[in-house]
């Protein structure tokens, strides 16, 4: 069935519209995902604000052009699928990582981070990096550990008073 050229400008302003709400961009080419993939790929995407789309090639080329992002190569050719990430872009990234790693059945190409052409290997860098929560623990450790020193250094000669009174006090004692 011929797609009308409404229908096909109606898929290119979508495509816009979620291009121009996206942080980033994933494209990654599906190779036998089963339905049932599919899905389970689609709700845990969908939990953390993003989307699962086989897109027209084409269509998205035109609508990566008329937003003035770079244009992407690897959509030139099979089929494509590409996930829009509003926020939490280290997180998705993580589950399009573990899902190719899992299944083996799909790759990631390449993207857009921040209106930015990225490789399919920055993607998988992206997905290794640890959490935000996890960043920010270990921000506050190296702000908390000089301080943690400190304190030990002014309670030692404290602590060692205490060690030398109770020396005596036992001493006199026997």
């Amino acid at each position: 069935m011929a797609k009308t050229k409404a229908y096909k400008q109606q898929l290119v302003n979508a495509y816009r519209e979620s291009l121009n709400k996206a942080q980033s961009v994933f494209v990654v080419k599906p190779q036998g995902i089963t339905a049932n993939e599919s899905v389970r790929l689609k709700k845990e995407l969908k939990g953390l604000g993003s989307n699962y789309n086989i897109v027209k090639n084409s269509l998205f080329s035109i609508a990566l052009e008329q937003e003035g992002l770079p244009k992407i190569t690897e959509l030139e050719h099979n089929e494509h699928a590409v996930i829009f990430a509003k926020e939490n872009v280290t997180e998705i990234a993580k589950i399009i990582n573990n899902f190719a790693k899992e299944s083996e059945r799909i790759e990631i190409q390449t993207g857009l981070y921040e209106k930015r052409s990225i490789t399919g290997e920055e993607i998988v860098m992206l997905a290794e990096l640890p959490s935000k929560d996890v960043l920010l623990a270990q921000a506050l450790n190296m702000f908390n550990a000089p301080l943690t020193g400190l304190l030990n250094v002014i309670n030692a000669n404290t602590r060692n008073l205490m060690f030398v009174l109770k020396a005596v006090a036992d001493k006199k004692q026997a």
